[in-house]
């Protein structure tokens, strides 16, 4: 009966960590600053308990409930309205354009707004079942917790790449091994108590473009090593080496195997 617990309290968490938060990212990205977080072996840490956690894409994109937005009262709000109303008015006839963009504005207010709401919403609410014992009390208490997401900002010191990491979930040896092989300087690796952590020393422009050029070009010579490795084992002809990526390989390989070797002990 526990497995059936745990197994259910693990699936309840995942659902949590991916939905509502935290964690659906794990503890990858840190804040090496951060000495009550540093003192945890974090790759045993459930991401869930990740109270302060850094993404590296805004909340609303990965997050898909619990969500509420600051009120926007910089005047730009109306303003989207206003163009999406007016662009609308624009597929009516001619005769009757004049005038309903004259009156489309009185009742943005009304209708507009409501669907803003809806799409960025600033309030929710709660409905709940009550035992008769909680209203002969007069009192409710609840406990509410909330996540407040602000975005990080760089500085021209390098202060940001160096408070901020990116968590080895491998053998930090290989890692390390792999910056080597390639020549990677730019990538540093640093040990916090019992964390691995991987850092990037502050580039310029043209040194991020030739950084982010290098590492395309390593991509597709590691894409083209696992093809050869592959090819050696058995022969996929409608898998190209010169069209083999890294990002989808393990799929075309996969599909590839699945469709042109029906030998069950070959496969």
């Amino acid at each position: 009966m526990s497995k059936i617990i745990d197994k259910r309290n693990s699936l309840e968490r995942f659902i949590r960590e991916q939905t509502l938060g935290p964690g659906i990212s794990g503890y990858r990205y840190v804040d090496l600053d951060d000495e009550v977080l540093l003192n945890k072996r974090l790759q045993k840490e459930e991401p869930i308990n990740y109270s302060s956690e850094i993404l590296d894409i805004v909340p609303a994109a990965i997050y898909s409930t619990g969500i509420l937005f600051p009120e926007d009262k910089s005047g730009t709000c109306k303003e989207g309205i206003s163009l999406d109303n007016n662009e609308q008015t624009d597929q009516e006839d001619d005769a009757d354009e004049q005038d309903s963009q004259n009156n489309s504005s009185d009742d943005i207010e009304e209708t507009e707004s409501v669907e803003l709401n809806q799409m960025f919403p600033r309030t929710m609410g709660l409905t709940c079942c009550l035992d008769s014992r909680f209203l002969e009390k007069g009192i409710i208490e609840f406990k509410v917790c909330f996540r407040y997401y602000q975005k990080l900002m760089q500085d021209k010191e390098a202060k940001f790449n160096l408070k901020y990491g990116l968590l080895c979930e491998i053998n930090h040896e290989e890692i390390q091994k792999f910056i080597n092989k390639f020549e990677l300087k730019s990538f540093k690796i640093k040990s916090v108590n019992d964390n691995w952590f991987l850092s990037l020393d502050k580039l310029s422009d043209d040194e991020r473009k030739l950084m982010r050029a290098k590492i395309s070009d390593v991509l597709i010579i590691l894409s083209r090593t696992l093809f050869d490795k592959v090819s050696n084992v058995v022969h996929i002809p409608n898998l190209k080496r010169e069209k083999c990526y890294l990002s989808n390989l393990k799929s075309s390989i996969f599909y590839e195997l699945k469709n042109t070797i029906t030998d069950d002990d070959k496969r």
